[in-house]
């Protein structure tokens, strides 16, 4: 599903410049749920910028689904990103003008769905989130928890092939924390999509199986993967 080759990035000029990720070479199996951690400033938010075609490195290569994703174009960058990446942020990233349903519904409509395949997929969505009675909200009206929910079902309205999440528990309370948890486990079971998610957190940290620990832009160790 993913793999680097010595791939760096940096930030900055000659005089300024900050190394975000130090050759690091990894390879990630579909299928699973992964976990990135290790310290502010280690590189986790920059890995994923680069796997899912937001950033491109200064070196090395990167293959995703198939793709070489830092040999193609932006055309082709933004035909990737729209068809195979959902993206989950800190920071939900919803759209303040639209619905949480209309929020659900953008990706398919960026993808040319139909309007009965935009509707089914929604509802479909807001029913397994339980969402079902804040469909017509507005974000502004909805908790953290409410949106995280929303930025969630959004991510994989499109059926991608990989979901990337990054501190998607950073902004919540410890019981929505959980709940989100729960809920990335879930939408990874049920949609069959390869999770990738970022975070410090210890008890996430602790419950996951597979693991990939960055430190100082450098892969340190890898648990449960070969």
């Amino acid at each position: 599903m993913i793999s680097l080759e010595n791939v760096s990035k940096s930030y900055g000029n000659r005089q300024t410049e900050v190394m975000a990720l130090k050759s690091v070479t990894l390879d990630l199996p579909a299928g699973e749920m992964i976990l990135l951690t290790g310290p502010s400033g280690s590189g986790k938010t920059t890995l994923l910028n680069l796997i899912g075609g937001l950033e491109s490195p200064a070196s090395g290569h990167i293959r995703v689904c198939g793709i070489d994703i830092d040999k193609v174009g932006e055309k082709q960058l933004s035909r990737f990103r729209r068809r195979n990446v959902g993206f989950v942020f800190q920071s939900y990233n919803l759209l303040n003008d639209l619905t949480a349903r209309d929020n659900i519904r953008l990706p398919l409509v960026l993808n040319g769905a139909s309007e009965a395949e935009c509707g089914n997929r929604s509802e479909e969505l807001l029913e397994r989130l339980g969402m079902t009675r804040r469909a017509d909200a507005y974000p502004v009206e909805l908790s953290g928890g409410e949106q995280q929910r929303v930025a969630i079902a959004r991510s994989v309205a499109h059926r991608p092939q990989l979901l990337l999440a990054d501190e998607p528990t950073a902004n919540l309370d410890s019981a929505n924390a959980a709940s989100v948890l729960e809920l990335l486990r879930e939408i990874y079971r049920a949609e069959n999509v390869t999770v990738l998610l970022a975070t410090h957190d210890p008890l996430l940290v602790e419950s996951a199986k597979r693991k990939v620990f960055l430190k100082d832009g450098s892969v340190m160790k890898t648990e449960g993967l070969v």
